[in-house]
């Protein structure tokens, strides 16, 4: 299960893969590529466009946890990352992911 979360409505989409890695059952490996029409979150005058990252969480159940971020791409609304991160003892039946923008 996959669902995109921001702390903003206004959220686009972002493009990712996922894959799980061959040599360890439990880690997941995830591509974030990149996302497109983001909205402005630098409102004042001047400030430029945002500074977009992405955080990946991992939800089990229980708990929520913070499993990698991208770069921060400055003065963007068209972010590229192309990231490759991994996620340690992901439950493919259990678990979930959230990407945040």
């Amino acid at each position: 299960n996959m669902s995109f979360g921001s702390g903003h409505p206004a959220l686009s989409h972002a493009l990712w893969e996922l894959a799980k890695e061959q040599s360890t059952a439990q880690r997941l490996r995830v591509e974030i590529t990149s996302a497109s029409g983001l909205r402005d979150a630098d409102w004042m005058l001047g400030a430029g466009a945002s500074d977009p990252y992405c955080v990946v969480k991992q939800h089990n159940g229980e708990e929520t946890k913070d499993s990698f971020r991208t770069k921060t791409v400055p003065n963007s609304l068209n972010p590229v990352w192309h990231h490759i991160g991994y996620v340690p003892n992901f439950d493919l039946d259990h678990d979930t992911l959230e990407f945040w923008v």
